[in-house]
Formats: structure tokens, sequence, C-alpha cells
């Protein structure tokens, strides 16, 4: 029987993976016969949409990277609520640290996890070359929301030489700014009064209000600033069409060329600003993890003290997002990216 599986691209979040898998299990059904595990036509009800949570659904999950290693699932606050009440769960299959010799051991095999997570690479052709792919067409226009989310544009840009596509990005957007945001303390935001928060100055406003009444929490983290993440998105803040991915490549486009990001002066307004949120401590170094891991021997104090306005990251979801959701009032809300 011939195997055929999807993929994620570049990256992965479990959400994600849960909706598209969906589709693309009845879309193997539907185009190759169907694959091991359960029938995907019975699991969509004889054919038509299939409701997340209808039914049990378990797939295997593979991350293309040395380095990654997935986080078990079900033992963190969002992948917890996923399986219990969604009914899905996902196995992981590790790379063991050696990713390359992996996935050609595994496409020698014929036996591919149900979703591979890799970038897009001369490996994506040589899997669907080899005809190991799902198309996904058939689930896009059946679950238009990827559709509508990425929008027809950005759908072309995936399609192979043979004008489908199999492979669907993790984070997307069409809106200009990006898809990047920050999380809210939602305890501080109420007793702050909710205020706005649309602007840079709203932003700027509020943390001055974080600090005033909260000195033991750190107003601002953007976890890991030195890399620049939770700082960078602020950049596409200060102009239109202004994405922050100028900032990781060092230079923004002007008519046929590329002019360096430290003449830009969107950069340099843009550095103003944060030095200033650093300057009046309004800012964490983004060293310390505010919502750190079970285990960590600075747990305690470093839970105390929290923060108002954090940018998570995919590796500390498992203490962040659940820190903050299990909290006397806590809650995830509010994207503040591109305001």
């Amino acid at each position: 029987m011939k195997i055929t599986k999807t993929l994620l691209l570049p990256a992965a979040a479990a959400i994600l993976s849960v909706s598209m898998i969906a589709g693309c299990e009845k879309n193997n059904a539907a185009e190759t016969g169907g694959s091991a595990g359960t029938d995907p036509k019975n699991a969509a009800g004889g054919g038509g949409t299939f409701e997340l949570g209808s039914k049990p659904l378990t797939f295997t999950f593979y991350g293309n990277y040395d380095w990654y290693n997935m986080p078990a699932w079900g033992e963190d606050a969002a992948s917890k609520w996923i399986k219990e009440n969604k009914k899905v769960d996902i196995k992981a299959v590790s790379s063991g640290g050696a990713a390359a010799q992996k996935l050609n051991t595994m496409i020698a095999s014929g036996d591919l996890p149900d979703v591979v997570w890799l970038e897009r690479s001369g490996d994506v052709e040589k899997l669907r070359a080899a005809d190991m792919l799902v198309p996904l067409d058939d689930y896009i226009n059946k679950y238009p929301n990827l559709k509508k989310w990425l929008g027809e544009a950005g759908l072309n840009m995936l399609r192979a030489s043979d004008g489908k596509i199999y492979g669907f990005p993790n984070w997307y957007t069409n809106r200009p700014n990006g898809n990047a945001g920050y999380v809210v303390n939602k305890k501080i935001y109420k007793e702050l009064g909710s205020p706005k928060l649309e602007t840079t100055d709203d932003l700027y406003n509020y943390l001055k209000a974080v600090k005033e009444k909260y000195p033991n929490v750190i107003p601002f983290e953007p976890h890991l600033g030195k890399d620049g993440q939770g700082l960078d998105v602020i950049y596409s803040a200060f102009a239109e069409n202004h994405p922050n991915v100028y900032v990781g490549n060092r230079a923004v486009p002007s008519g046929d060329k590329l002019t360096s990001i430290f003449t830009d002066p969107v950069f340099r307004e843009t550095m103003q600003y944060e030095s200033k949120l650093f300057r009046e401590k309004l800012a964490g170094s983004g060293c310390d993890d505010p919502y750190p891991r079970p285990g960590d021997r600075e747990s305690d104090d470093r839970q105390s003290r929290g923060a108002g306005v954090f940018q998570p990251d995919g590796a500390g979801a498992e203490g962040g997002y659940g820190a903050i959701g299990e909290g006397s009032g806590g809650g995830l809300f509010h994207d503040l990216a591109g305001t």
C-alpha cells in the first residue's frame, strides 16, 4: 500500500497541526485508499466535514531538526486541554539528534509519520517526487479557514511544479504586520481599568502604570531580547509595510535595491523607543523567564514577580502558558502586533 503523508512548513505549532491533520487524513483516504490507523472517512462522518472532538484522533508527528524534541503531549495546560476536550493525541517521532539520517531512513523504508515538519528545501520535492505526500488542495477548499487567513496569493506561493499544495506553513497571515504578538496579564490589566492598547504610546503608558502599581512586576518581558524576540516586532508598528523581517535581514527594500537597516529612519525610531523602555526600567533583560518551567530552582521568586506584558516562545509554552492560565484571575489575550 502506498503511504502518503502531509507536511508542515517551516515551523510547527501543535494547534495548527491538529486543525490540518483531520482534513489531510480524510484526503489521504479519498485519494490513496487510506492508510494504517483510524479510517478517516468514518471519523469524518462518511464524507461530511470533520468536527474536531467528535471522535478520537491520533497521529504521529516528526520534527526534522537535530535540536528538536517535542514536549510530551498532554503535560502542559494547552495540549492537556486539547487532548481532553478535543480527543486529539499526538505521538512524537524523535530525530535522535540526526534529522537528515532519520528522514532518509524513513523515506527508504516507506514508513513516514503522519505529519512532517521541515524547512522548504529539496527534501520536500524529494518526498513529492516519490509520491509520498498528500495534496492539500481538496482539504483547503473544504475547510476554507486556511484560504481565508492566508489568501490566494499566499497559497499560490506554496504550489509545487504540478500546481498542487503539499505543505502548509504553521505561521502565516494576510496582514502586513506579521503574526507575532504578546500576551497580557489579565489580572493586572483589569485592575488598571482595561485601558486601550492600540498604539506604541498606549503600550508605553500602560507599562508605566504597571511599574507604578506593581513594583515587583516586570512591566514588559521580551523573553530572549538578545535575539530580538519580543522586540523586533515593534518595528512594524512605526511604519506601514515595514515587516519586522527587515530587522532580521538587516536590510530594507528601496526600489530594486536593499539598503542598510542602520540607515532606516523607522529602525532608528524603533530603537529609540525600545531604549526608552529599558532606560526607564519598563522592560526586562529577556534573560529571565517570568513564567518558568516547573522544577526551576528560581520559579517561586520569578513566579511571584511575573510580567505585565510577555512575549512567550514555543519552548517555554508549557511553563509560560500554564503559569498564566492557572494563576488566580490569570488569562491570555490581546494581540498587540502591528498596532
